[in-house]
């Protein structure tokens, strides 16, 4: 076995291999250089000094001896370490530790013997899931793990409690354990609407956003209403601040980083500052605030809503924008026709809006600002992560920003741009 080919596995397990001077990895009693994006190794591995693991690394049987540290989200099992800061490192970032220690502590908690876990693809929170089956009789659990990255993901079991009442289809919390951030869910399968894109038929789509519409009007009517009686911990509302965030998160990650577009960023403070204040001066009402096809699965042959902890004050538009204009589903015309149609049959007269053309201008300012936002998302977690792929989406992101824009005539040089 010689070095170049080690370089190959590991490019053929992760589809990168990079060179990387301070860390050392003895496979196959072979020394190698490189730095693994994302590796899943089964053998023993040994680290030496001066070893620092990136994101996505999973180790299943690992000797670690010396000064390794490990920065964020990575799966491990049966570690063995020889140092304690390692250990602390490890404990610090919450990571599973030899899930064979761990089963003891979670099987008690969900009445089993043993369980059998399988990791859920990551995408872009700091949270990870893992599916727990019970061998005795098949039963399965999700088990999300979250971090302390964002102070959102702690209002996760107050929020479902506050949607369940509302009748909107959200997992049941089996197990909450707040002290270890761990939270056992409903397992919904694995069906979300983004995994249906490619089979879904017109009548099928209109079937299911239909009832997701009428879950989205429960939530800005009836939630709205109950949330002012007894208002629950979230994140701050949609406001002047948050919509000004969103913007410079799509120049610093969207014009500069991916677009190389330094120069131009100044050329749009007016029409940003415009749509911020002109949004920050209308009602806000409750929102899930990240409404779109990854978030919705089918079960039961029912929409459920996950990953709500973003739940808060802000424009019920912007719910509604994120919905229609889906980079994820990329919907014709006709479909997005459609679907506002129905927006505006079944959730228009829940808004409190007294003129339907106000509703459509500020659905199309949503629509905008909700693509900034998605087009920022896509370039951080795709160049900043090294997420890849999030990058397959910007196209498409793209194109729909371009057709809003035009219909609004704002951010005439950025049309420039997405044109090129």
């Amino acid at each position: 076995m010689t070095w170049s080919w080690i370089l190959i596995i590991a490019a053929d397990i992760d589809g990168i291999g990079h060179i990387h001077p301070f860390m050392r990895i003895f496979f196959n009693k072979t020394e190698c250089l490189f730095l693994p994006q994302t590796i899943k190794a089964e053998g023993y591995i040994s680290l030496s000094d001066n070893v620092v693991l990136e994101d996505n690394v999973f180790f299943k049987e690992r000797h670690c001896m010396g000064k390794c540290s490990n920065t964020v989200r990575q799966y491990i099992e049966n570690v063995i370490v020889r140092n304690d800061r390692v250990v602390q490192e490890l404990i610090k970032h919450n990571f599973m530790i030899s899930f064979a220690e761990q089963k003891k502590e979670i099987t008690p908690l969900l009445g089993w013997n043993d369980c059998i876990v399988q990791q859920l693809p990551q995408h872009g929170s700091d949270r990870r899931y893992f599916r727990l089956r019970n061998p005795a009789n098949n039963t399965t659990v999700i088990q999300m793990v979250y971090g302390t990255e964002k102070a959102e993901n702690a209002y996760f079991t107050d929020i479902q409690h506050f949607l369940k009442e509302l009748n909107v289809p959200v997992p049941k919390i089996i197990v909450n354990v707040p002290k270890k951030r761990w939270i056992f869910l409903e397992d919904l399968g694995d069906i979300s609407i983004y995994s249906l894109k490619n089979q879904l038929t017109f009548l099928q789509i209109e079937e299911i956003y239909c009832a997701v519409l009428k879950q989205c009007a429960a939530i800005y009517d009836e939630g709205n209403r109950k949330y002012q009686q007894c208002p629950l911990v979230t994140n701050p509302p949609f406001d002047y601040t948050v919509y000004k965030w969103e913007q410079e998160y799509f120049c610093e990650n969207y014009l500069k980083l991916y677009r190389k577009e330094e120069n131009i960023v100044s050329k749009f403070n007016i029409d940003f500052e415009h749509i911020a204040r002109e949004l920050s001066n209308y009602e806000n009402r409750l929102l899930h605030r990240d409404l779109q096809s990854k978030n919705i699965m089918i079960y039961r042959n029912t929409p459920f809503f996950i990953d709500f902890q973003g739940l808060r004050r802000g424009l019920p538009e912007y719910d509604l924008a994120s919905l229609v204009h889906d980079p994820y589903m990329d919907f014709e015309d006709k479909v997005k026709e459609m679907l506002f149609s129905y927006i505006i049959e079944i959730v228009y007269p829940h808004l409190g809006r007294k003129d339907i053309d106000v509703f459509k201008r500020i659905f199309n300012l949503c629509s905008i600002q909700r693509l900034f936002q998605a087009l920022g998302a896509f370039c951080f977690l795709g160049l900043r992560k090294e997420k890849r792929e999030f990058l397959e989406y910007i196209a498409v992101a793209e194109r729909i920003l371009l057709k809003q824009l035009i219909s609004t005539n704002l951010f005439l040089p950025l049309q420039q741009i997405l044109i090129r």
